[in-house]
């Protein structure tokens, strides 16, 4: 077996090259890889994958040597130097979120074009769809945050040997920098970040192609599956019991019938009926949940409702047909309208979907229903010139976020408001009211947003989750902005000047926040440390 040197394996992981899988695979002696290797490595897209994969390794591992070559020993020696990583570390997994997704969310639609040929039914798409992807995309998505923490944990650990062992700085960093290439602990075993991006490679592969497959049968009435395997002499007897012991319901699926069984396995399902199938499909409202190997109750679409409007502060929405999509797991109703059928109301379900996937949880948690309009606000037809270009709105009463029609907005000449930007401002609102609602009321006042309570107190600051935390009106005044000396945006200084309320700067900040969160506390540190304090970020 040939040695490669540690800088020319990194440089073949960039390449992305085919020969990386023989460089991983002659330096391990797991059956698992050598069995890869025969089945003649990893396959192009899963190549892909390994790369996005080893990427974040590669920048994770150049940072670190970086940080340590700019240290004194004293630095390294600090409790909670490795601490000072996490962000940047998670901006590596950020830039690489998108094309991860994008390749699971791809093979996801594989598994279920392959059903749908196997049926010779026409291909569909339905809510729950819509939530399984997301959900495989997301367990993606903790696999390789649980390489970043387990790398750098060992970036710790290899430092503090280091200099328990009298090292020196660049030693100490040559040796962290050669982490991409030895073993590193993952649960029980030793691996290298290579084999464990491999394993992901192959192994989530399948998990994705199957969960595709499944959904796509209970969509057109398959009630049973088989599990079928390769039918070759690397089987396992796991997999060979498993496909003897078939059919299996396709709702109630044994734990020993799971697709992928075990790593890199490439058993696929089939599917097992004698009756005709139905011509329409059905969207299910209960679905096993390959991530988890449980049921999982995923609501589904129900039947078309009408969303009356009570009075224009309340709903402000026009009586329109809404579709209910009722996203349990996540306690998460989303409205669009019934004109909106189809495909282009799947896509604006999930772009909702992949912002509130994002959010920290006390953002989440203030939201329950988000209504996306196909008119303008009521308010806006009503009193049009205070209410001009009204985005979205949101309701505390009901905990209901209303995001109203685009084009109307950039037909009277406002500028295209992006639908993140839409929603982390007013979830903003929702955490403005939840953090005031745990302060002391101010006699004579009740029930107060912070941001009110900023204005109404002369304390110099409030108690938050056993931390001070400066009222808005004083972090305003610190930071200054660009609008009026003291407002990150002009919308926060026009509701200023109507209202005499802090309430719009808090959420534009919020929304500059989530969008660039170094870049917001450089500008405005003290506001930074606020949001970073209400939002649970460490």
């Amino acid at each position: 077996m040939s040695k490669v040197t540690d800088q020319g394996l990194l440089q073949v992981y960039e390449m992305g090259r085919q020969s990386a899988i023989h460089d991983i695979l002659d330096h391990t002696d797991h059956e698992v890889f050598k069995q890869i290797e025969e089945d003649g490595g990893l396959s192009l897209t899963e190549q892909t994958y390994l790369q996005a994969i080893m990427e974040i390794v590669t920048a994770h591992l150049a940072v670190a040597t970086t940080e340590i070559l700019g240290s004194a020993i004293d630095k390294l020696n600090q409790p909670g130097f490795t601490d000072t990583l996490g962000p940047q570390f998670q901006q590596h997994i950020w830039d690489k979120e998108d094309q991860i997704r994008g390749y699971v969310g791809d093979r996801y639609n594989e598994g279920k074009t392959s059903a749908f040929m196997n049926l010779k039914r026409p291909f569909y798409e339905g809510a729950s769809d819509l939530h399984m992807r997301r959900i495989v995309q997301d367990y993606n998505m903790s696999l390789i945050k649980n390489i970043s923490d387990d790398l750098r944990s060992e970036i710790g650990r290899t430092i503090r040997e280091g200099i328990q062992n009298g090292d020196s700085v660049p030693q100490i960093a040559g040796r962290v920098e050669k982490l991409g290439i030895q073993p590193i602990r993952a649960g029980g075993r030793m691996l290298k970040p290579a084999e464990r991006a491999t394993l992901i490679a192959r192994t989530e592969t399948i998990r994705a192609n199957a969960q595709g497959t499944l959904i796509s049968y209970q969509e057109y009435g398959v009630e049973y599956v088989d599990f079928v395997t390769a039918g070759d002499s690397h089987v396992c007897p796991d997999c060979i019991m498993a496909a003897q012991n078939g059919p299996y319901p396709i709702n109630h699926i044994p734990i020993t019938a799971i697709i992928p069984r075990h790593p890199a396995c490439g058993c696929v399902y089939a599917a097992h009926y004698d009756d005709q199938l139905p011509k329409q499909p059905t969207d299910p409202s209960t679905v096993m949940d390959l991530t988890t190997n449980k049921m999982r109750n995923i609501g589904g679409e129900k039947a078309e409702v009408t969303v009356q409007s009570k009075n224009v502060l309340d709903v402000d929405v026009e009586p329109r047909n809404y579709t209910v999509y009722d996203f349990k797991d996540d306690d998460l109703q989303v409205n669009v309208p019934v004109k909106f059928n189809g495909k282009r109301q799947l896509l604006r379900v999930e772009d909702v979907l992949d912002e509130y996937k994002k959010m920290p949880k006390i953002m989440r948690d203030q939201v329950r229903t988000i209504t996306l309009s196909d008119t303008y606000s009521l308010r806006e037809i009503v009193r049009p010139l205070k209410y001009a270009h009204v985005a979205a709105s949101y309701l505390r009463s009901t905990r209901n976020v209303n995001v109203y029609r685009n084009d109307y907005m950039k037909a009277h000449g406002a500028a295209k408001v992006d639908l993140a930007d839409i929603l982390h401002h007013e979830f903003a609102h929702g955490v403005d009211y939840a953090v005031g609602e745990k302060f002391p009321t101010p006699q004579g006042l009740k029930k107060l947003s912070y941001t009110k309570r900023s204005e109404t107190t002369v304390a110099s600051s409030f108690e938050y989750n056993g931390q001070n935390v400066m009222p808005w009106d004083m972090a305003m005044r610190s930071d200054g902005g660009p609008y009026g000396g003291r407002f990150v945006s002009e919308y926060g200084q026009a509701h200023y000047n109507a209202k005499g309320e802090f309430s719009e700067d808090f959420a534009d900040s919020v929304k500059l926040y989530m969008k660039n969160p170094a870049s917001f506390k450089k500008d405005y540190p003290q506001r930074g440390k606020i949001i970073e304090t209400f939002l649970g970020v460490t």
